[in-house]
């Protein structure tokens, strides 16, 4: 519960649309919520950063709502550059 309020803070006042999960088990979490756009799985003392339901960080629990909020913010400017290559706006 920690650890969904804090990355629930963190991006409470984000104007973008991102869907983002918090998953309790880094066993089942990246697979159950494959549809997530960025997630985490949190384990004992760690925490496993999801995009797309691929794994691609694994963190400490210090330090799993910062590296949430760069990939949140990686992927949002992923995005922002793939749109913009198609000639949208951005």
């Amino acid at each position: 519960m920690k650890l969904a309020k804090g990355v629930e803070d963190e991006f409470r006042g984000l104007n973008e649309e991102i869907h983002i999960a918090v998953m309790g088990c880094e066993v089942n979490g990246p697979g159950e919520a494959r549809a997530a756009d960025i997630g985490v799985a949190g384990g004992r003392g760690i925490g496993l950063i999801f995009k797309n339901g691929e794994v691609i960080r694994k963190v400490p629990e210090k330090d799993i709502v910062q590296a949430m909020r760069e990939e949140v913010d990686r992927f949002i400017a992923e995005r922002k550059a793939a749109h913009a290559a198609v000639g949208g706006d951005a």
